[in-house]
């Protein structure tokens, strides 16, 4: 039954992720992925800190990382997820990578992600603050209507 409910939340994961193509600006493509809701069971003010991971990557003139580097990319933010932290939105495009994340605890956040970027072989640059309301990511994701 274990695995059967991990399949379900994981399911569950990907549906409420939303991916969106923007227009292409000087032949460089754009992406952005982001939660479509909070989290269920998740109090926001429990998070007040958002922690931006920036990477970036060589790209064949379109502006997005080849299958290979993005992969190496959505493992950082797959290990640096965890009870304390929620992976919100990441946007691609232009050789540059943004990952957003609400945690709990900026500086313990950013000292593991560095660790786990140099584990990958990924040079990361964060920047912290404080949005006990999610602000940053509402703002973003109102946007974009979503189905």
């Amino acid at each position: 039954m274990g695995r059967l409910q991990d399949l379900v939340a994981k399911k569950q994961a990907v549906r409420d992720w939303h991916l969106v193509k923007l227009a292409p600006e000087a032949d460089m493509q754009m992406t952005i992925g982001f939660r479509s809701e909070v989290p269920a069971g998740i109090q926001t003010e429990q998070y007040p800190q958002r922690v931006t991971v920036r990477s970036t990557y060589p790209h064949e003139g379109d502006g997005l990382p080849t299958s290979d580097r993005l992969l190496l990319m959505q493992q950082l933010d797959q290990r640096a997820v965890s009870r304390a932290s929620i992976l919100m939105m990441t946007k691609a495009g232009n050789g540059r990578r943004e990952s957003t994340f609400q945690v709990v605890d900026g500086d313990a956040f950013v000292n593991n992600t560095a660790r786990l970027a140099a584990e990958l072989g990924i040079e990361i640059e964060t920047g912290t603050a404080d949005d006990p309301t999610w602000s940053y990511w509402r703002d973003i994701v109102s946007k974009f209507p979503r189905s």
